[in-house]
């Protein structure tokens, strides 16, 4: 059976993908966003999910005007989002199931988060613990999403070629980046309006992702 009937591994995102993450941080970042004078909504965040948070503080550093250093901002965020992780944040309902049933394939995870809240979400979703074969996060890539390096060191990682991967992502730039890099591409339809149309496939919840992997490769 060649690669394109049976990706050899999957690469997950992790925020919006497998945990219900992406409103906590939002509101995390709205609130230590005031504290330096930049009064933004939970919606005005939207165009920079999949982004590191580098990367989305220099990007709203040039269009407001405003200095945000990363350690100053993470110095009032950090504490607000690892509370959110403890008390808040879900698992969705879908993912620790479809991680039982993909158990027998190589997996992966990709996320722009940085790795002290990588690690603070395994910390608290035993779940995803011992999962995951490969992991890249921010502090391995120097270009967010949707430029591919990303999800090119995932498939490093695991010594596989791109094309011999399948990525999951929820994010229009995470979409976009794992297509740039050659992966074959499932798209998880989570929030309404959001443009996923660059996927191989799009389904509504990790139940489906059996079929869309043989989709997405046939």
């Amino acid at each position: 059976m060649d690669n394109r009937q049976s990706p050899k591994a999957i690469i997950f995102d992790l925020d919006g993908t497998l945990i219900d993450s992406e409103p906590w941080h939002k509101r995390s970042e709205v609130e230590a966003l005031r504290g330096f004078g930049v009064e933004l909504t939970e919606q005005d965040l939207e165009p920079y999910m999949g982004t590191t948070l580098p990367d989305m503080l220099a990007r709203l550093e040039k269009t407001y005007g405003k200095p945000l250093p990363v350690n100053g901002f993470l110095a009032v965020q950090r504490p607000s989002l690892v509370g959110f992780i403890r008390q808040e944040m879900r698992l969705y309902a879908d993912a620790a199931a479809c991680l039982d049933r993909v158990s027998g394939r190589r997996l992966a995870l990709a996320t722009s988060s940085m790795r002290w809240y990588m690690d603070e979400v395994f910390r608290r979703f035993s779940e995803l613990k011992g999962r995951f074969e490969a992991t890249v996060c921010e502090a391995d890539i120097r270009h967010s999403k949707p430029h591919p390096e990303i999800f090119l060191k995932a498939a490093a990682g695991l010594g596989l070629r791109p094309e011999q991967c399948t990525v999951v992502e929820d994010s229009p730039s995470g979409v976009l980046a794992a297509r740039r890099a050659g992966c074959r591409v499932v798209g998880i339809e989570r929030a309404p309006g959001r443009d996923l149309s660059a996927a191989h496939v799009l389904i509504r919840s990790l139940n489906e992702l059996e079929a869309a992997l043989a989709a997405s490769h046939g």
